[in-house]
Order: structure tokens, then sequence, then C-alpha cells
């Protein structure tokens, strides 16, 4: 996500996996209310976790959030995922402010992958479609599939997104660099 900016961030906890079924199990990205009383350790914020800005010009631009806290996977191994708690504190033009709440280390199995919605991850962001994958140039994406049906501009500058209609994808990228690719679901195709 462009602008996902976490403040007040946690040290991951290794949190068992019995400890996180029971916070996680059949209601990922919600969470059981009942989490603390799962971890029986004290949460503590990282030394280089960020706070809000405080000049001027970003407090007079800022618009608080309130809103439900969720829990989000950061990233993954084959062997581990690292899953935050966060609560949105608010935005500022496209940047978005979520304040972390905790932050766990789990380590993977079947069980696991299936609660934290592992295998929807690594069709987004791990997939590969003729050579293609997060990482590659735009100018990558040229030389395997040509040039788009459809090219999409945001106001985040560095960010847009192309359409690929015969294929039904869209890739998103940052930076000049494929960030995720999707399955386009719409149905559309170039004769629609």
């Amino acid at each position: 996500m462009i602008g996902f900016e976490i403040i007040h961030d946690k040290r991951d906890i290794n949190l068992p996996a019995d400890a996180a079924e029971a916070i996680f199990n059949n209601r990922f990205p919600d969470y059981s209310p009942d989490w603390k009383n799962q971890i029986r350790v004290k949460v503590e914020t990282t030394s280089q976790a960020r706070a809000l800005p405080d000049n001027e010009q970003f407090l007079k631009l800022f618009r608080p959030r309130e809103g439900k806290a969720f829990a989000k996977v950061m990233k993954y191994s084959d062997q581990v995922a690292v899953v935050k708690l966060l609560k949105p504190a608010g935005a500022y033009r496209w940047h978005h402010f979520y304040e972390c709440l905790a932050s766990f280390r789990i380590n993977r199995n079947r069980d696991i992958d299936n609660i934290l919605k592992i295998a929807d991850l690594i069709r987004t962001f791990g997939r590969e479609y003729r050579g293609i994958r997060q990482g590659s140039t735009a100018q990558q994406v040229i030389d395997s599939l040509g040039e788009p049906t459809e090219r999409h501009t945001t106001q985040a500058m560095g960010f847009y997104y192309w359409h690929y209609l015969p294929e039904k994808l869209t890739i998103f990228f940052q930076n000049e660099r494929v960030k995720e690719i999707r399955d386009d679901p719409s149905g559309r195709t170039d004769e629609n």
C-alpha cells in the first residue's frame, strides 16, 4: 500500500502456534479482544519506533481517524510470518498512519498458513507470470507482455498500474518496479 506508515512500532514477540490460533482463528484479520492474555509477555516499543511528526505543516493537514484495529501479515518466509496488530491513527495526504499495538513472529505450519491466508499473499506478491514478478521493471513487463491495454496513474508519485485485459491481469508499479500482480476479476476484454 502506498503511504502505509507505522508509528510506535513494537518488538517482535515469538508467538507459539497455539496462542496464534487462539488469537486469530476464524477471525483474521480481526483478532481476539483477549489477545494480551494469550501472549503473557510485555509488549515493548522498538528503539527505532517513529511517532507522528509534530511540525506545524504536518499537523495542519493531518486528519485523525478512528477505526477498527486489525491484524496484517507484514512479511513472511518459508518458516516464519510476522503479523502486526494495527489501529488507524489518521492520514496526511496519501500517507495513512497506523499505530502498532503488537508485533508477532509465528512459525508457519499448514494451520497457521490457513488462518493467516498466506496462500492469498503468495498469489499476489509471490506470483510470477511469464517471467514477471515483484521487483521486475516496467520495461521488463513490456518486453514480456507487450504494451498494456490500459494505463492508470494515481495522485501518489511513482505509483501506477496497468491492465492487461486479454490476460485478465492488473499489474501495480511503485517507482518503476512491479509491486504486485493481481487477477482482474472484472471479466472485461479488449472487445468490452
